[in-house]
């Protein structure tokens, strides 16, 4: 049982190196140079952070931590990548293969304590700022982020009231008003009747912000 322990723990290691290679490897590409740290686990589960900035623009930082499951990283991990991100004024990203039992699914930004966490198929995307990446997944549900100067725009080029906007979309008035100051993002139901409504510009792409 113990030898068994140990093999699995030692393949789990080798995941999380396979995945911190790739992630090293696409920063790599995209022009950023790198620094490796290894970090001690709060738990059995292995962490690699790779700090990288871009050779052209050394102000523009990242600060990417390697996981296999997202959801083993503690509060207090995330707070200290949040911490040392603002620090050194770089961008805090989760690269990880699993929530809890779920993969993470391809062209997703999962927000953990409003950190990004994204598989290596979406890392480049979100990376080049990629206006591809609209699915947002936090408190176990999917959003889409709202252009809110675009869908007061459309909502006042059609003649439509904050109360009849909310009456179509089954919310509540304050909830669009919200929408019009980026204040929420709509559920998938939601962001599916704002499209019919006034069209696909009213949604806006996920982008990283630095800390």
């Amino acid at each position: 049982m113990v030898k068994e322990r140990s093999m699995l723990q030692s393949r789990l290691e080798e995941l999380t190196e396979e995945l911190a290679t790739e992630a090293q490897k696409i920063l790599t590409r995209l022009g950023y140079s790198t620094v490796r740290v290894e970090v001690p686990p709060l738990s059995s589960e292995r962490r690699i952070d790779l700090l990288a900035w871009k050779r052209e623009d050394e102000s523009e930082k990242v600060h990417l931590k390697v996981t296999l499951d997202v959801e083993k990283l503690s509060h207090s991990e995330l707070s200290d990548l949040a911490g040392f991100s603002g620090v050194l004024e770089s961008t805090p990203i989760v690269v990880s293969e699993y929530s809890g039992k779920l993969d993470l699914a391809d062209e997703v930004v999962y927000e953990k304590s409003r950190i990004p966490a994204v598989n290596i198929n979406t890392l480049t995307l979100l990376l080049q700022k990629s206006k591809s990446l609209y699915v947002l997944y936090k408190k176990g549900n999917f959003y889409i982020r709202i252009d809110g100067r675009k869908l007061r725009e459309k909502r006042e080029e059609k003649g439509m009231s904050l109360g009849e906007v909310a009456n179509i979309l089954g919310v509540s008035r304050k909830t669009v008003y919200e929408y019009e100051r980026e204040g929420f993002d709509a559920t998938l139901e939601v962001a599916e009747k704002l499209i019919d409504l006034f069209g696909e510009e009213i949604t806006r792409p996920y982008v990283p912000s630095v800390r």
